[in-house]
């Protein structure tokens, strides 16, 4: 019984001494990377039609992201539904929010692509 107990005490220390060793390795290999001085003007485009279910997640989960230099534009692509009204209630409540009114499909195009 006490082989067994000095063995499983050997076995933690080895552990934990390996992996203090792989994490100094790694943090010499891997640095902690500083942070940005100014953060690239980035802008994400949402293209939708007949979303009104699934916008409003949608676009929240995109705008409230913690980068801090971004705008978000949701193109409507002729919806037949409520999805215009949602986003466009919500330009009130985050400024980084643009919306857009797809003008009508040209002819031999589909619609997420025309609509970027």
């Amino acid at each position: 019984m006490i082989l067994v107990t000095i063995f499983q005490l050997f076995l933690i220390i080895f552990i934990v001494t390996y992996l203090s060793i792989n994490m100094i390795y790694l943090v010499r290999l891997f640095p902690l990377k500083e942070e940005l001085a100014a953060y690239p003007y980035i802008s994400v485009c949402i293209p939708a039609r007949n979303e009104e279910r699934d916008i409003k997640n949608c676009v929240k989960s995109v705008l409230n992201q913690d980068y801090p230099n971004f705008e978000v534009i949701v193109v409507d692509d002729n919806s037949s539904d409520n999805t215009a009204k949602i986003v466009c209630s919500m330009t009130e409540e985050y400024p980084n929010l643009i919306f857009i009114s797809g003008a009508q499909l040209a002819p031999g195009w589909m619609g997420k692509p025309y609509a970027l």
